[in-house]
């Protein structure tokens, strides 16, 4: 679920540092929306997704009744479910798009909503789990924060509650604890990078947070979890919910669930044994992710993807050489949710081309890679939605592929030559991982069907579904009857290979941890009456038993090698070893561990004793059905036999599977509802109500001699977001109002974001109240924007802006003179480019990683008004560096300049947002450049403002921003405020400046205008016209405002000024 903040539209210097950056989404398809209004649920489809909405409803039903269950917890509001036919057509809608948050955070309150979104990534396993942590984070965040917005408003502020929590306890109850799990936790806790907790990021602070709660339902029962997260709420303490419920400290339990899993994962080590591979050499890094571990088959190149938050790539790696090469890039490393099944690879046969599909733009695109000449061609794969995997035939004519298509994962054809595909397979079931087998003439695949028989187009039923899989031989001249290899439906079974007549291997997780398995196919005869009656059976033996799991494998059939990649250690291990002498191995030892001693049932078994002597059973043995003999006190299980029965020409499915169908039917009768078009309707967003120094419009203020900048001062503000629920409209509207009432500002924006050129309106009202010596003018601003957004890519973007303002001046009436001083009204047109490229990745509260530059002109015009033309162009670009772990450094060079008949002026010094803002009325302004509007260019710390200015300006900034709490500790943060402790240095410098540059004679700066009655004296000075500053600040948050203190010493020609004092609320640049 993700909540949507919306914002003002900001651009340009107009009150300080703080721009509209912003990244993008781009929209290739149109998607048109329906719905089924369920009882509990409302769920949105579209295109080819009616049968993702069916399962969604009764998968989120299901899943529901658990989650109610666990949490002791009912929810009343309906659930609204989107799903998308895959994580591309997802990534294209707004769903979450958040951009910049609000420089001053403080009273910012998201409204928890019941919106969920999921997507279709090709198997419904993963489509469960989606609903499923969906659901549980409704719920969450409704039993932690309250369903009203009244409830959200008090609770948000009080409670803060960290990533490992929320995140940790999402997975727990939405993902569940499996193999996978089982697998990455282990190596965490055994290779200590759990211990340090506020190190970890991303994937594994998730993992430590569902291993803490997978701890605490263990140990102390997972009746007690409501009771930890309803004292967690009423205290507002998380340290407290754990110590009143479980009677142990937080600290407690972070030293205990360490040893927990380390006297079991400890105990299991010892029966595993190690890769018998040969590991390649070259250097994995830990920030990629690695997988399409793919060998060539002549044995010369291996092949893999790498994925960095988005960012992919793949490479070729020559085995003699041992040289790397990246043959193509693609993606955005950025901060949403990384799709990881593109690119596919494979092979061709001759080993000189290598085939990747990728998704780009809204479709699905194959590319051949000519190995020798290093050109790449690229052709669509029309009407699939996505490509799971694929490999080529023994000629390299066809290609067998796993694709998605009308929201079913069907295996497909590929005819190399004429770009056609024929669909093989045409139901509900996931049909994943194929290759040829038996000369190309069949294919082996693993898939979670039931029966062994193809049946196209069968009702979706949720619980025919296994989440596990089965292998199975599809044979192209029978393709009504499957071959099934294996029966297990409590074990996981994929990636099959054939590396000889009648042998298959494949990974299975049957231990607990997925390892290599050999699957021997034969028949006996089973009775003689007219014909002869055959039984057929597969023999099934491990070949490795190894710690970690297998996560890829790979067979080459005529380059007689096999490839392994192993997850192990904190880092990505790639194996190669030969095919003949370790897929037949004589003995192997296998304990299934704790957890999948559970899942199968099995109480007393402390061993498998399993021999693999021979692997071909001979006809006339005894076969034993039985998966597994237990003894007295070391059961042995000498061999899986796994019977099936003699495939039929009939078309009746197997009477058990009958029974089991019917019984699931009579348990709950499913009626689907209605289908209906989308219509918009909205719904709140967020609220903020908070205290602020800082206007609600962004806008240059107009310029009066006598008369500078005007600082907001201390005021309250009232802002909402309402939004649509595809937040495709957004529409924002606020109020400012200060201690005195006599400054009031009013916003109101609406933005369209359907299509890819985005449009957004806006309007507002400003009002400044000026003191002359003489009178009292009130300067009331109205003005309407009209923006177009057209996004390049995800992270660059090209604006345009039309506005029209209209500047009205009121003399207040104190006596008679200013009575008869009529208003006047000054209107403006104006128009707008600009040039954003933003690709910062945020790493926690102000602190973020990459590159942001925005490049803009302007240009201003009073209307019916010749010669009044002003122009503004500049630039800002800003880079984040992390140095070690959230330790970054932020550097910044921006710079503008306004030309034309009228000019803009720069006060330069101070910072941003600040609470106690003083002006340098020693800095004279240029009288003569005919300035008519202003504004502030910021920090420029150890300065106050209009320590310099001009019509042009210039900055450099930098930063060090060190979370040290944060670093320092390595047990879970207790505070918010100790969590966003941060310790900052920095040094700024910059100048602003009347001429062509800082050091022009036409500086005004280096002339000083003496008036003494009638005599007037002009000095001119060599001051130096660049000043710059350093110290140091801290940083945190506190009651939800994020607080800044900054402690300067200013360099003015050379000297030394006194130290200059910031408080401020504002975020950094």
């Amino acid at each position: 679920m993700v909540i949507s903040l919306g914002k003002e539209m900001r651009a340009q210097y107009y009150t300080g540092s703080h721009l509209d950056f912003g990244q993008n989404r781009v929209q290739y398809n149109e998607f048109f929306w329906q719905s089924y209004n369920f009882e509990r649920f409302k769920v949105f489809f579209h295109g080819d997704g009616k049968n993702h909405a069916v399962y969604a409803a009764k998968s989120a039903h299901k899943s529901l009744i658990d989650l109610e269950e666990l949490l002791d917890f009912n929810l009343k509001q309906k659930v609204e479910i989107l799903v998308f036919n895959s994580q591309s057509q997802f990534q294209q809608s707004n769903i979450g798009l958040t951009n910049d948050i609000n420089s001053n955070i403080g009273g910012v309150t998201k409204i928890v909503g019941s919106k969920i979104f999921v997507f279709y990534e090709g198997d419904h396993r993963s489509l469960d789990q989606q609903i499923k942590s969906g659901l549980t984070e409704i719920l969450l965040q409704q039993l932690m924060y309250g369903g009203n917005w009244k409830d959200v408003l008090k609770n948000n502020t009080l409670l803060s509650l960290p990533d490992w929590y929320l995140k940790g306890f999402i997975a727990y109850a939405g993902k569940g604890w499996s193999t996978e799990i089982d697998n990455l936790v282990k190596d965490g806790i055994l290779t200590d990078r759990f211990v340090n907790f506020n190190a970890l990021q991303n994937k594994d602070a998730e993992l430590a947070g569902q291993a803490i709660w997978n701890y605490i339902a263990e140990v102390y029962g997972e009746n007690v979890i409501p009771n930890v997260l309803y004292m967690t709420r009423v205290s507002r303490s998380i340290e407290s919910g754990f110590l009143f419920v479980l009677g142990t400290s937080l600290k407690t339990i972070m030293h205990d669930y360490q040893n927990y899993y380390k006297r079991k994962y400890r105990a299991d080590e010892k029966f595993r044994g190690q890769n018998t591979g040969n590991q390649l050499t070259f250097k994995t890094k830990k920030k990629y992710n690695y997988n399409q571990f793919k060998l060539s088959p002549d044995g010369q190149y291996a092949s893999f993807v790498t994925n960095e938050d988005g960012q992919y790539k793949v490479w070729l790696y020559h085995l003699e050489e041992d040289k790397l090469r990246k043959i193509h890039k693609g993606g955005l490393d950025l901060n949403r949710i990384v799709d990881r099944t593109f690119p596919v690879l494979s092979w061709h046969p001759t080993s000189k081309a290598l085939t990747y599909f990728v998704e780009k733009k809204g479709e699905v695109l194959i590319n051949i890679y000519s190995v020798e000449d290093k050109k790449t061609t690229r052709r669509p794969l029309l009407g699939l939605t996505k490509v799971l995997s694929a490999q080529y035939s023994d000629d390299g004519k066809f290609i067998i592929m796993s694709a998605a298509k009308k929201g079913q994962t069907d295996l497909f054809l590929y005819k190399v030559i004429g770009n056609s595909q024929e669909q093989l397979t045409n139901d509900i079931y996931d049909d994943l991982d194929p290759s040829f087998v038996d000369n190309s003439d069949r294919i082996i695949f693993s898939s979670n069907r039931e029966s062994d028989t193809i049946r196209k187009n069968r009702k979706v039923e949720i619980k025919a579904y296994n989440e596990n899989m089965d292998i199975f031989i599809f044979n192209r001249t029978r393709s009504a009857f499957l071959t099934r290899i294996t029966r297990t439906p409590k074990v996981n079974e994929t990636q099959p290979f054939q590396f000889s007549k009648n042998n298959y291997t494949f990974l299975s997780n049957e231990s607990g941890i997925t390892n290599r398995f050999v699957a021997s196919y034969d028949s006996l005869i089973s009775h003689i009456d007219t014909v002869v009656h055959y039984k057929y059976f597969s023999v099934i033996h491990p070949v490795t038993n190894y710690s970690r799991s297998i996560l890829e494998h790979d067979v080459c059939g005529s380059g007689g090698v096999f490839s392994e990649l192993i997850f192990k250690d904190g880092k990505f291990q790639f194996y190669i070893g030969q095919k003949d002498n370790n897929l037949q191995l004589r003995q192997k030892n296998i304990m299934p561990t704790q957890f999948m001693k559970h899942q199968l049932g099995i109480v007393q078994l402390n061993i498998f004793n399993i021999d693999t002597s021979d692997i071909i059973v001979d006809s006339s043995s005894t076969i034993d059905i039985n998966n597994y003999q237990f003894e007295d006190d070391e059961p042995a299980y000498e061999k899986e036999v796994v019977n099936f029965e003699e495939p039929t020409e009939t078309l009746q499915p197997d009477s058990s599977i009958v029974v089991q169908f019917e019984e699931r039917v009579e348990e709950e009768v499913f009626v689907l509802p209605r289908q209906d078009l989308y219509t918009i309707n909205f719904t709140s967003d967020y609220i903020v109500s908070q205290l602020d120094n800082s206007f609600l419009n962004q806008s240059y203020q107009r310029f009066a001699p006598g008369i500078y900048y005007s600082n907001p001062g201390f005021n309250g503000m009232i802002k909402f977001g309402i939004i649509d629920l595809m937040e495709d409209y957004r529409l924002i509207g606020g109020v400012r109002f200060p201690a005195n009432f006599n400054s009031n500002e009013y916003l109101i924006c609406y933005e369209n974001l359907r299509h890819r050129l985005d449009k957004k309106y806006m309007a507002s009202r400003q009002t400044f109240t000026r003191f002359y010596d003489d009178r009292v003018d009130k300067v009331q601003t109205y003005d309407a924007k009209y923006n177009l957004k057209y996004p390049f890519s995800e992270v660059s973007s090209l604006r345009a802006t039309a506005n029209l303002r209209a500047d009205r001046n009121v003399t207040q009436s104190t006596d008679q003179t200013t009575l008869n001083i009529p208003n006047s009204t000054d209107y403006w047109g104006g128009f707008k480019l600009d040039y954003v490229y933003d690709h910062a990745i945020p790493l926690g509260l102000n602190l973020y990683r990459g590159l942001r530059m925005k490049f803009w002109g302007e240009v201003y015009r009073e209307l019916n008004e010749p010669k009044t033309d002003l122009f503004t162009v500049g630039g800002d670009i800003r880079h984040y560096t992390r140095i070690w772990r959230n330790m970054v450094w932020a550097n910044r060079v921006a710079g503008s300049t306004s030309f034309g008949n009228r000019k803009l002026v720069y006060y330069l010094g101070g910072v941003d947002n600040w609470l106690m803002p003083k002006f340098d009325n020693s800095i004279q302004i240029d009288p003569n450049n005919n300035y008519f509007f202003q504004t502030i260019a910021t920090p420029v710390r150890g300065f106050f403002q209009n320590a310099r200015n001009g019509n042009s300006f210039a900055v450099i900034n930098s930063e060090l921003r060190i979370p040290i709490i944060k670093m320092l500790t390595w047990k879970p943060m207790k505070s918010d405020f100790a969590e966003n402790f941060m310790i900052v240095g920095f040094a700024d410098a910059g100048a602003s400046w009347t001429g062509v540059d800082p050091y022009s004679a036409e500086n005004s700066f280096n002339t000083t205008i003496v008036r003494d009655g009638n005599l007037l004296i002009t000095i001119e000075n060599q001051k130096e016209p660049i000043i710059y500053g350093y110290g140091f600040g801290l940083r945190s948050r506190l009651f939800g405002y994020y607080v800044r203190f900054d402690w300067s010493w200013g360099v003015d020609d050379g000297v030394l000024l006194p130290s200059v004092k910031y408080l401020s609320l504002s975020m950094d640049f």
